[in-house]
């Protein structure tokens, strides 16, 4: 495990080397990592520019920041914050993947984890989510990747979390999942069939852009839970067959509302709409 000093804008994640303003987006936060002198606690406060009354508390025992720190932002009772992980690849073929307690419970919301030789990852399992997240990036440019099962748990899969995994032919979805972030999928261009879960809620933009071969899409549905699926969630995405959408137990629809439902479903992705029949 790597020890750096970099933390991250809460606003819009850019690095920032002990806590200092975010240069790039001009955002108006500063994050400071602490633990309590009293009751030893790890945690991670937000100090917001235009409100300095407001301090920075102890969530168990209600310790205050002192004043200095929270102008100062960064680091305070730690000698660096543990921000990127490695994990080593034993065996490409069926990589296991656990998030320990150890990293689950350190304040950082949003880790940078690194998979050291994961362009030669074939296939991978999840065997828990990181605070019910897929987390971003994880595993970008994994061009060898084919194989990919998603823990059960896991609320969203986050922004470019499997971006450009060419070689990615099948992808697990658990039950349960409710969000698939932008550009997720982007550039996987293997992927031919894709199962969704039952219950998703939202498929942001160009989560599956890229994926020129994808032909069949399922998508169970719960009528009773909204889904919306937003522009260019399918961008370049011109090879699509068929647009399947079994029902939730206990519900029933005519041929013809199950197409006007998936035409108000995938109304921003034209790429999609020429396959409903």
């Amino acid at each position: 495990m790597k020890k750096i000093k970099f933390v991250e804008c809460p606003k819009c994640g850019c690095l920032n080397e002990n806590g200092e303003w975010c240069r790039n987006h001009g955002c108006i936060y500063r994050i400071i990592y602490a633990r309590c002198p009293k009751c030893r606690k790890l945690f991670y406060g937000e100090y917001k520019r235009e409100n300095v009354k407001y301090g920075i508390f102890c969530p168990k025992c209600g310790w205050e920041v002192p004043s200095s720190v929270e102008r100062k932002g960064g680091i305070y009772g730690l000698d660096s914050v543990y921000y990127s992980f490695s994990f080593k690849v034993k065996n490409p073929n069926d990589v296991k993947i656990t998030f320990t307690e150890k990293i689950y419970n350190l304040p950082v919301r949003r880790p940078y984890i690194n998979i050291e030789d994961k362009e030669k990852i074939k296939k991978v399992t999840l065997t828990n989510s990181f605070h019910d997240n897929v987390p971003r990036e994880l595993f970008r440019d994994c061009k060898s990747l084919e194989e990919a099962i998603i823990a059960p748990g896991t609320d969203e899969i986050e922004e470019n979390a499997f971006a450009n995994c060419t070689s990615l032919r099948e992808i697990r979805f658990p039950e349960g999942l409710k969000s698939i972030g932008k550009n997720a999928f982007d550039g996987c261009s293997s992927l031919e069939k894709i199962i969704l879960p039952i219950g998703i809620e939202t498929i942001h933009s160009e989560a599956f852009s890229g994926c020129k071969n994808l032909k069949t899409i399922i998508l169970p549905l719960d009528p009773s839970i909204p889904l919306i699926v937003e522009y260019f969630a399918f961008a370049g995405v011109d090879n699509i067959e068929k647009v399947l959408m079994p029902l939730a137990k206990g519900y029933s629809m005519t041929p013809e509302e199950k197409r006007a439902r998936l035409i108000r479903i995938f109304a921003r992705n034209p790429e999609v709409l020429k396959a409903i029949k």
